[in-house]
């Protein structure tokens, strides 16, 4: 572009040595048009470049995003079989008979330890929490993709919200009430268990085993325990329910992040 001006600039001079006056003007608009032209090209070079950053950094949050929802989509399998274990081991000690023998005293307790062990799950928002901390939510042009992400955070904040409160009805209906009921220090052995990674029950005296079983027909009985029980079912099979819909949401968002890092 400069030689061009320059190439134009000795042309005008000769122009106006030689007094050619319209012909003068008419190379100076072009040197002026020349110049407009060369600057346009710069911008247009300019904005193509911060285009393809912007782009090349959209393409990174969606590598990132898709390696955590992926995560989240394993996670999510385990957590809903989990729960639906914990609702149907619920469901088999609301209609258990109390039991008499040490057999049937372990099934009870195995029961008891599948609806009495605590599930949590916890996605991966380490690039979400990213984006809207540092403003780079502007970043992803994809519409779809911004509502799924924002749609699914709005979905998990709900499942905290109710898992504190089933926490809060396991440890007044189950937890607390249970420890006042049922001695299970008495019925497992801890440190074999520990040292043996497996479950290791204790040789029970026909007494123990009495004792034990007579607190075990009580645990099924008492109310408190029932409604908790009852509680437990409808919580878990619920938690089913919004996992299941936050799985659905992900598989969408998956789908929408292939195709516009495809483009």
């Amino acid at each position: 572009t400069i030689p061009m001006i320059n190439f134009f600039r000795k042309i005008r001079q000769n122009l106006l040595t030689e007094h050619k006056t319209g012909k003068y003007m008419k190379y100076a608009i072009g040197e002026i048009v020349l110049v407009v032209i060369g600057i346009l090209i710069a911008l247009s070079i300019n904005n193509w470049n911060e285009v393809r950053k912007e782009r090349q950094s959209e393409i990174k949050y969606y590598t990132n995003l898709k390696l955590d929802i992926e995560t989240d989509l394993v996670n999510l399998d385990t957590i809903i079989k989990q729960r639906r274990n914990i609702a149907e081991s619920a469901i088999k000690l609301l209609g258990l008979n109390p039991p008499e023998t040490l057999i049937q005293l372990k099934a009870f307790d195995s029961l008891k330890g599948r609806v009495f062990g605590w599930r949590s799950y916890s996605p991966r928002t380490n690039t979400l929490d990213e984006l809207i901390s540092s403003g780079g939510l502007n970043k992803i042009k994809n519409d779809s993709i911004k509502l799924y992400l924002l749609r699914i955070k709005e979905k998990n904040g709900l499942v905290v919200t109710y898992r504190e409160h089933m926490r809060h009805e396991y440890d007044n209906y189950l937890y607390d009430r249970s420890a006042q009921i049922f001695n299970s220090s008495r019925f497992v052995n801890y440190e074999q268990s520990i040292a043996q990674r497996k479950l290791i029950f204790n040789t029970l005296s026909d007494k123990e085993l009495q004792t034990l079983a007579t607190q075990a027909s009580v645990f099924l009985k008492d109310i408190t325990i029932q409604n908790g029980l009852s509680l437990a079912i409808r919580n878990n099979l619920g938690f089913v329910g919004s996992y299941e819909a936050i799985k659905d949401d992900i598989v969408k968002l998956i789908k929408f992040i292939k195709e516009d890092s495809s483009e």
